[in-house]
């Protein structure tokens, strides 16, 4: 994607929108060392990213890592390392690297984005299960208010249809 040394950027198409930024615009990225103090990368906008994902969009900036690691002060350390796998594959894919990283002796994890996702995945489901069980309470009124008319307009009849089989009515 990019050559080492490289002082270039892929940004989110929202981001570049917001801020009003086209490719080969420069920008100044302010950046927190592990030391905790602050520093800044200048990049060229090298494309734009268009994501199905609107967070991806809206605030993700891609820069070379050597670039990375020379603004953050980490040597050559890389804290997290993603990959896109075939759909149903990641529990493989996962166990793969784990043993890959046990044979090589590295204090290395791998897990698949469902198990760093969990509770994300819980909040997902309570908020469907949630919104069920409130769909469920709106019918169950919705029920009940319909059958209240139908058995009030039964009773308020009652009277009438007495009267009018007194005058004679089949």
């Amino acid at each position: 994607m990019f050559a080492p040394g490289e002082s270039k950027a892929v940004i989110g198409v929202r981001l570049a929108e917001l801020m009003d930024l086209k490719v080969n615009d420069y920008i100044t990225l302010l950046v927190r060392t592990k030391e905790d103090t602050f520093n800044t990368i200048d990049v060229e906008i090298a494309g734009l990213v268009r994501a199905p994902n609107p967070m991806t969009n809206n605030g993700i900036v891609f820069v070379p890592l050597d670039l990375a690691q020379q603004a953050l002060n980490v040597g050559n350390g890389v804290s997290l390392f993603a990959l896109k796998t075939v759909s149903g594959d990641e529990d493989t894919v996962t166990k793969a690297l784990t043993d890959s990283f046990k044979d090589k002796d590295l204090d290395l994890k791998a897990y698949s984005w469902k198990e760093s996702a969990e509770t994300i995945i819980a909040l997902s489901t309570a908020k469907k299960a949630g919104a069920g069980v409130i769909m469920s309470v709106v019918l169950l009124i919705g029920m009940l208010g319909i059958i209240n008319n139908v058995i009030l307009s039964a009773l308020e009849r009652t009277e009438e249809i007495g009267m009018m089989k007194a005058l004679g009515m089949r």
